[in-house]
């Protein structure tokens, strides 16, 4: 091959590296591998998975216990036979009918995470992958570059085909310098084991799991243990010494919380993340996407140096070949746009702009004439919830919707510490602000959280405790899940019917935020999220407000809020 074949080589093998990420759609896929590598980090050491299997060891346990040990004695001390515990105590029942199937697959995925760790180890270990598209897109540029400029100025010496080969060397060492031929088939393994893991029905599965698990807890501290204590009579540290293991399930039930469910959050804000890494090509060929294109343009530029002979100065051969190029359509005397041609079309645009701005004018004075909107400006005052002889809330409450259910029907999650009969239904009670205030922020306190994950807004709602720990909402100006910046909470009366715009609303829970206003903060209403409505009674002053909201990432992803506000509005 003659030399300037060989540069043209490595001109286009050069451009074909500068072309890969974008073949490979490396832009947008390897930054969402950075990231799951990121959020994954806290939970990928053995230390950790370790912990998650000993919290499995103790509900587990806690359910052994209860039904072999604690019914036995209830019932010969406390006069509380099956039947009755049955009865009493049925979401515990119905949570040991589920355990040992929840036991099962839990434990099974949390040792083939455990299994993964040393390969979790190995790809975080890899430079970070967000910088891997650059990879290419520099040798690759160099390459070109320096090829390109060789075909240009052939006489201009040797020193770029003694870069090029440098450059080539540089592509095969990397994987070396990098351990990337024994790291990248652990990330594939990696990769293949969390193939049945890391997808949204297990990670759905997952969150029902918790669910289950948080009824069951819920049971056992808030009906079992309190029957030792009224009807065995037994204080903490005799439940403690006769029931081990529940005992030690109801200490530790904060701590599992407040540890399990960031997991499951990260486990399902990244599944769109895996889903792109194993879109790239397989990890095991990542080194030879280094090496081969090394090789050839080591081989390439050292076969152009063998080529390389001086040569007497050609001044008429070094100048590049300069072609006049003339345009056709002047030579031709194409026809154009004659000024009258031009006067008529502006015209006739000013006649339709006319017409549109006439219509638009038309329509806003008729809009105009009737009955606008008007805004309500003040607090929403809430009557507190209650819990009617149905066993569901009255007044103000919150219920949240299941993965797969409907707002109408469910189904709905059930919160053991909910004080109604129905326990998918919170009752809400005014904070320190009496409720809603519409045209400024009633912001999230500064901690906004205590110490085990309380949340501690108070001014719209009072908190209220959900599996143990408790929530809240508040308004603030930039919301804290996504980050984005929302406009103050609006309400508007149109003949008795209230419309809003809540996207400022955020829970707080569990050391965690979740966006629960409607529309969402960037206007958009997924899944579920239905509009803000209600009705007004302007003499006296009685409303109510409802809406939905989908939560979005979080291990209440594709989970559901329903808020029914009522009470008095108080205009400022």
């Amino acid at each position: 091959m003659r030399k300037r074949g060989l540069l043209v080589a490595l001109v286009a093998l050069g451009l074909g590296l500068v072309a890969a990420p974008a073949i490979f759609q490396m832009w947008s896929r390897a930054p969402k591998g950075a990231v799951m590598l990121d959020e994954f980090r806290p939970y990928m050491t053995e230390r950790k998975i370790a912990s998650f299997q000993d919290y499995m060891r103790q509900i587990d346990a806690a359910v052994e216990e209860t039904d072999e040990h604690l019914r036995p004695y209830v019932a010969e001390n406390a006069g509380i036979d099956d039947a009755e515990f049955a009865t009493r105590f049925a979401e515990f029942d119905d949570f040991t009918e589920e355990w040992p199937a929840i036991d099962a697959d839990m434990s099974d995925m949390l040792v083939r995470v455990r299994a993964s760790v040393d390969n979790y180890e190995a790809v975080d270990a890899l430079p970070p992958f967000d910088l891997f598209p650059w990879f290419f897109v520099v040798p690759g540029a160099l390459i070109a570059s320096l090829a390109g400029f060789k075909l240009w100025r052939p006489q201009s010496g040797a020193t770029s085909l003694w870069v090029l080969v440098a450059l080539g060397i540089g592509l095969i060492a990397a994987p070396f310098v990098f351990q990337m031929f024994s790291r990248a088939p652990k990330g594939a393994e990696m990769m293949d084991e969390f193939t049945t893991i890391e997808t949204r029905p297990r990670v759905q599965t997952m969150q029902g799991y918790f669910s289950s698990m948080a009824i069951g807890e819920g049971s056992i501290r808030l009906g079992i243990i309190p029957a030792l204590h009224d009807e065995a009579g037994l204080t903490d540290e005799q439940i403690a010494e006769q029931f081990p293991a529940v005992s030690e399930l109801h200490d530790n039930w904060i701590t599992i919380i407040n540890e399990m469910t960031p997991m499951i959050g990260a486990m399902s804000d990244n599944v769109d993340n895996y889903e792109a890494i194993k879109a790239l090509p397989p990890f095991t060929l990542f080194p030879f996407f280094f090496v081969l294109p090394g090789v050839i343009v080591a081989a390439l530029a050292g076969l152009a140096l063998r080529r390389e002979r001086p040569r007497p100065h050609d001044r008429a051969a070094a100048e590049p070949v300069r072609e006049h190029a003339f345009d056709a359509a002047e030579q031709r005397g194409a026809p154009v746009m004659t000024g009258r041609h031009r006067l008529r079309a502006a015209a006739g645009m000013l006649a339709l702009v006319f017409i549109v701005a006439s219509t638009a004018a038309v329509a806003g004075a008729a809009s105009a004439q009737s009955t606008k909107p008007r805004k309500l400006v003040g607090t929403f005052e809430l009557t507190p919830g209650t819990c009617d002889a149905s066993g569901a809330a009255s007044g103000s409450y919150f219920r949240m919707v299941l993965v797969g259910g409907t707002v109408d029907n469910g189904p709905f999650f059930a919160n053991p510490d909910s004080t109604c009969a129905d326990k998918t239904y919170i009752p809400a009670a005014p904070g320190t602000d009496g409720g809603l205030i519409t045209g400024r922020y009633q912001r999230q306190p500064d901690p906004a959280f205590d110490g085990t994950g309380n949340s501690l807004a108070a001014g719209i709602i009072e908190p209220q405790a959900f599996t143990a720990i408790d929530f809240s909402v508040s308004t603030n100006p930039t919301e804290p899940q996504t980050g984005d910046k929302v406009p103050k909470p609006t309400i508007r009366v149109k003949r008795k019917k209230l419309t809003g715009d809540l996207r400022a609303v955020t829970a707080s829970w569990n050391n965690e935020d979740f966006s629960q206003g409607s529309p969402k903060p960037d206007g958009s209403r997924p899944g579920l999220t239905t509009r803000v409505t209600g009705t007004y009674d302007a003499r006296s002053g009685e409303f109510t407000l409802e809406w939905a909201s989908q939560i979005v990432g979080g291990p209440f992803n594709d989970f559901t809020g329903i808020w029914h506000w009522e009470g008095t509005f108080e205009k400022k």
